[in-house]
């Protein structure tokens, strides 16, 4: 059994409250680390090829020289450059000389960056007994990929309302022959819980947060949908809650604080996973949790999407399945690749199988998302909603029929209505079915442009489909009544329309008062129309009064004035 332990020293200063560290947002007075822990993280990367790439944290910001390690991705160094913005400031030029711009003059170093915020950790933990190689592992993890301090850490800037975090990137601790180091996974939490309790030591709430189980699933021939890799995942993330919880039993006796109780059963783990050793270590870490005495209320989380993990390699966060085999330019991802390998296949065959329009590849829909959701999250602390799951499609639902077209009888009745709108003469024929109910109508604007004439007839042709097709009316009564553009005007000729807006106006309102019966939408007030003479405003600037003739002559000659201009 494996049990994480955070390597200590006899020293009577260990019995002390608490770290004198006091949080990350002090930073050292120099940018180099004192001596003694500077070459901690150069020792580490001793051997590690470099290479300098321009990259901004955003297309609208200025380029700026990055240097990480060859084998990491150019979105690695805009991450970087977005974690270590105030590291790009130039150094001030001597008195008399002016600066030289050059491409790698002001780089941001991977090694130095993370130096900032990992040798004060160092220098605490030594000083309090706690650990005497944190350093070294914290950069270890960094340089292996297999796990990094959250933002907060990086940048120096504290969220009082966001736990500071450290993610654990799962694929990094599994390879084919080897299968999952579980000693690492459970040595890199507990130096994890170290780092954020000396980080941040009033914190109460961290969040560990495991992250790319999709590409571990994949690496390990599992499909995410399936029971085995909701087993694996229950047992990962029992094991790695269990010694989260056992390190924050270990700060609490060492800082104090030790007041929460933890949770963790071994109950609901599987019998067995297919990773071999994984089932039987987390069911032994369960066991020996303590059951109190924690320095931490929460120590682990699955976690949105975070920039950091760009510094990791991961593309696919916390617990999500993968979405796409292929990656932007059109070639298989690394995690299908790993699928491939582990099932023993090869890529020419599934890009082949994917231009058929098929898949080798395990697909992964709500339910299973819904599902690895509920097998993890017995043993995490803090995690997004559960995701929606779909409506039953069994479920008893009214079938939608597709529209029929129901054919006009080769004879039909109708009518043709002759009418004139604002002087444009209009012919509005009508065919009906059998029964007497509306179905084609038929628009002619003889003395029009053929442009008016043409969308008339369109629109005619558009309401007949419509009703042959079981639209009501009064449907089209309703989105075209009032339409307001030319020609508009008097309606002459027709005795159920007086005015109209436009002709679809006009034809869609009579057509309501000659099928549906119903009162005619009223016309629109226009001013100054069918008016009472005594209430009509006047149109000048002036109060007159009604009566003219009942105001004195000598009155009125006051009220009017000619001035020479």
């Amino acid at each position: 059994m494996f049990i994480p332990v955070i390597q200590r020293k006899t020293d009577s200063r260990s019995s002390r409250a608490g770290p004198t560290i006091t949080g990350m947002n002090k930073r050292p007075s120099s940018p180099v680390p004192a001596a003694g822990h500077a070459d901690h993280g150069q020792s580490i990367w001793h051997g590690i090829r470099m290479r300098d790439v321009l990259a901004a944290p955003s297309p609208d910001d200025d380029p700026r020289a990055i240097r990480i390690p060859v084998s990491w991705a150019d979105d690695a160094a805009a991450a970087l450059a977005a974690l270590c913005t105030e590291m790009a400031t130039p150094p001030r030029p001597k008195r008399g000389r002016a600066a030289r711009p050059t491409p790698f003059g002001h780089r941001i170093d991977a090694v130095m960056a993370a130096d900032r915020w990992i040798a004060p950790l160092d220098e605490a933990a030594c000083r309090e007994g706690l650990h005497e190689t944190l350093g070294a592992s914290l950069h270890t993890m960094l340089r292996d990929r297999r796990g990094a301090a959250g933002v907060s850490l990086w940048t120096g800037q504290e969220d009082a309302l966001t736990p500071p975090s450290f993610l654990i990137n799962l694929p990094a601790f599994y390879t084919r022959t080897d299968g999952l180091d579980v000693a690492a996974l459970g040595q890199a939490v507990s130096d994890a819980v170290l780092a954020l309790t000396l980080a941040v030591p009033s914190a109460r709430r961290l969040a560990v947060a495991p992250t790319g189980l999709a590409a571990l699933l994949d690496k390990a021939g599992l499909a995410y949908a399936s029971q085995e890799a909701q087993d694996t995942a229950r047992c990962l993330t029992a094991f790695i809650r269990a010694c989260a919880d056992h390190a924050s039993a270990i700060m609490a006796r060492s800082l104090g604080g030790g007041e929460a109780a933890s949770s963790v059963v071994s109950r609901n783990l599987p019998a067995s996973c297919p990773l071999p050793g994984l089932a039987e270590a987390a069911r032994q870490a369960c066991e020996t949790a303590p059951l109190g005495g924690l320095r931490h209320r929460a120590t682990t989380a699955i976690l949105p999407p975070q920039i950091v993990e760009s510094l990791l390699g991961v593309r696919i966060s916390g617990i999500a399945p993968g979405f796409s085999p292929l990656t932007s330019e059109g070639t298989l991802s690394e995690s299908a690749q790993d699928w491939l390998l582990a099932r023993g296949l090869r890529a020419e065959d599934a890009i082949a199988a994917l231009i058929r329009g098929e898949s080798v590849f395990p697909s992964a829909d709500t339910a299973a998302r819904v599902a690895m959701h509920d097998a993890v999250a017995p043993f995490i602390h803090m995690m997004e909603a559960r995701p929606a799951a779909e409506p039953d499609k069994d479920a008893a639902t009214t079938p939608i029929r597709s529209a029929q077209a129901e054919d006009l009888p080769a004879r039909r009745r109708g009518y043709t209505q002759r009418a004139t709108v604002g002087g444009h003469t209009v012919f509005l024929r009508t065919g009906e079915y059998a029964d007497g109910r509306l179905g084609e109508i038929s628009i002619s604007l003889p003395k029009d442009s053929p442009t008016a004439r043409g969308l008339t007839e369109c629109l005619a042709q558009a309401i007949s489909i419509g009703l042959q097709h079981g639209v009501r009316l009064d449907r089209f009564v309703e989105a075209l009544a009032l339409t307001d553009f030319g020609p508009a005007g008097t309606v002459e000729g027709d005795p159920s329309v007086d005015r109209a807006t436009s002709i679809p106006d006009y034809v869609v309102r009579h057509l309501a008062a000659s099928y549906t019966h119903q009162a005619v939408t009223p016309a629109p007030v226009v001013e100054g129309q069918n008016e009472d003479e005594d209430t009509i405003a006047p149109l000048l600037p002036l109060d007159l009064p009604h009566d003219v003739r009942k105001v004195p002559a000598r009155s009125r000659r006051r009220g009017l004035r000619l001035v020479n201009g």
